[in-house]
């Protein structure tokens, strides 16, 4: 998956910057440097954003990321495009763990997450719960039960794995209605065969109704930093 199908689209606009593309990242990234040899090395964008958007759209094992450029370097560039190693840096080339370790988020993390705005819980999250009151047209408390492992749909059209399933009834009451879902976050996109699948599911005649949820995040961190602090001897 590349870095354009899992990154939000919006976000912070920051103005034109300029950006340097440094030899680690067409050194780790042949796709990079293929960009580099159609665009130039130093490259104008309208946002930080716009530059993210079009760098990192490469499959890589290399770890891209943009890194502003410190006061003191006389370039005329606002950031760089760096590669921080084909899998980023190892365990032992790292400070010692309780010094923190920075890491940048993959699009398995920021898919991830989407699915947390209505997984975070057993008995779903507002939003979800929202949804059902009006889809249902319930004005009263529900009872959800969210599976976050259903079962696979298998069709002549394919196989979906839904990223997971939403059981809900009257609060003292039988289930009325259970949701398979599928969550895409930014600009992520329904895989054909995912689609076509989900269709013939829902025209099969079975008792399911079928969401697909997009969920748009603004202004996600562009690196994260943990510590990891042992507890007692062992």
């Amino acid at each position: 998956m590349s870095w354009r199908d899992s990154w939000p689209e919006g976000g912070p606009d920051t103005g034109e910057i300029t950006v340097a593309i440094k030899s680690s990242a067409t050194r780790d990234c042949g796709t990079v440097q293929t960009y580099v040899d159609d665009h130039g090395s130093k490259l104008t964008f309208s946002n930080k954003n716009k530059a993210r958007q079009e760098l990192m759209n490469h499959t890589t094992t290399a770890e891209l990321a943009l890194q502003p450029v410190a006061p003191q370097d006389p370039a005329d560039v606002d950031w760089y495009l760096v590669s921080r190693g084909q899998h980023g840096l190892s365990a032992f080339e790292r400070p010692p763990p309780e010094e923190g370790w920075t890491f940048n988020p993959t699009a398995n993390q920021y898919g991830a997450l989407g699915e947390a705005l209505f997984t975070a819980t057993p008995h779903g999250t507002k939003p979800l719960k929202q949804y059902a009151r009006r889809d249902l047209g319930i004005d009263d408390r529900l009872k959800v039960e969210i599976d976050s492992d259903p079962s696979a749909i298998s069709n002549s059209a394919g196989m979906w794995l839904p990223d997971f399933s939403a059981t809900v009834g009257l609060r003292r009451g039988p289930v009325i209605q259970r949701y398979l879902c599928e969550v895409k976050t930014g600009s992520g996109k329904l895989e054909r065969t995912q689609a076509e699948a989900m269709l013939e599911h829902s025209d099969s005649g079975s008792d399911d109704r079928i969401l697909q949820i997009h969920a748009t995040i603004k202004e996600l961190p562009d690196e994260y930093t943990v510590e990891f602090h042992r507890i007692g001897a062992r």
